[in-house]
């Protein structure tokens, strides 16, 4: 078994077939089931009656390695195809997304929304900025008043002395 979205191959052992049995949703009428054990997990598959191989979406099984080979090769090819085309598609994806910011109301909105709050974002930084900066300077001035009036001697008046003591 090879499965081409996880790519991963597995080799399995067919436990049991069940006779053919008609079923109307397929093309030639005819469908049995197998049972298959995978790592000692056994999980039952409905396959075409006359196929060598059978393909269920990404997953292809079959007993002939020739079979399973092609599958892995198609994979290989498909995402060769994937990796060749990033940078167009990723191109292409930068393009929609400038249309949608062009044309889709709601991301339009979005956009400007979101520009709006880096301005206000960047004037409140600004502001704060200047605020720190205003009282980085009142700190100073106040430092240096405060270092102004220790320098400076403590001088009583003698009519201040003497009121006080007449208060007495």
């Amino acid at each position: 078994m090879f499965a081409a979205d996880s790519t991963e191959f597995k080799e399995g052992i067919i436990q049991s077939v069940s006779q053919p049995r008609v079923d109307m949703k397929v093309p030639s009428g005819l469908v049995v089931d197998v049972s298959v054990s995978f790592d000692g997990n056994q999980s039952t598959y409905v396959f075409l009656g006359d196929a060598e191989t059978a393909q269920m979406g990404y997953t292809t099984f079959s007993y002939d390695m020739a079979k399973i080979l092609e599958a892995v090769k198609a994979a290989r090819m498909k995402y060769q195809e994937i990796v060749d085309g990033y940078e167009t598609a990723k191109d292409k994806v930068v393009k929609c997304e400038s249309l949608l910011k062009q044309f889709d109301p709601e991301l339009k909105r979005a956009v400007a929304d979101a520009a709006r709050w880096n301005e206000m974002d960047a004037r409140m930084r600004e502001m704060e900025a200047k605020q720190n900066a205003f009282m980085a300077q009142l700190g100073e001035k106040i430092n240096k008043f405060v270092e102004a009036m220790e320098a400076k001697p403590s001088q009583t008046t003698p009519k201040k002395a003497q009121q006080s003591n007449t208060l007495l």
